[in-house]
């Protein structure tokens, strides 16, 4: 769920490295929204959603081991 006031053009950059079992092992917010309470909502769901489903070909978990992700609210 989105903070109040937080606009539809509000935008976020995170980076993450996972592990093969899926575990978050860091997440760093690389461009903040402006809106702290949105940032940090973002940042509990990452860590929420862990274990992370990732593919069983070592050679493709190499490929999605550190993922850069922008969320927006809508």
């Amino acid at each position: 769920m989105v903070p109040p006031g937080v606009p539809d053009s509000a935008r976020a950059e995170y980076s993450m490295t996972i592990i093969p079992g899926g575990e978050v092992l860091t997440v760093k917010l690389r461009k903040t929204s402006g809106y702290p309470a949105y940032d940090g909502a973002i940042e509990r769901a990452i860590n929420a959603a862990a274990p992370l489903p990732v593919p069983s070909d070592p050679n493709l978990f190499q490929q999605l081991r550190e993922l850069n992700l922008v969320f927006r609210p809508n």
